[in-house]
């Protein structure tokens, strides 16, 4: 197709040129098209690959604070212990002062 262009416009004419210049803006409309098209493929990808990452950071902030959840639980029960061993340790205490006041 494009050699009968360049033979047109070697033969001259107005013809010639608005054929040529009809080719072009057609050539450029499909390039367009085209380019237009891979932009919304990118764009997509883009946007789906976004949602994909959102999704991982949200659920990995939900685990994180179901681990600080955890660790809460467990100092309060730690602390629980702490006081149970201190009450323990005040009887063991009284009970070996009552020994040695007996003795």
């Amino acid at each position: 197709m494009e050699i009968k262009i360049l033979e047109l416009l070697t033969g001259g004419g107005y013809m010639a040129v608005g054929a040529f210049l009809l080719y072009m803006f057609l050539r450029l409309d499909r390039s367009i098209q085209s380019m237009t098209k891979e932009i919304k493929e990118i764009k997509q990808n883009y946007v789906s690959k976004d949602t994909c990452v959102s999704k991982d950071i949200t659920k990995r902030v939900n685990e994180l604070e179901k681990e600080t959840l955890k660790r809460s639980e467990f100092y309060r029960d730690f602390s629980g212990w702490r006081a149970e061993i201190n009450r323990v340790e005040d009887k063991v205490d009284q009970l070996k002062d009552l020994i040695i006041s007996r003795g």
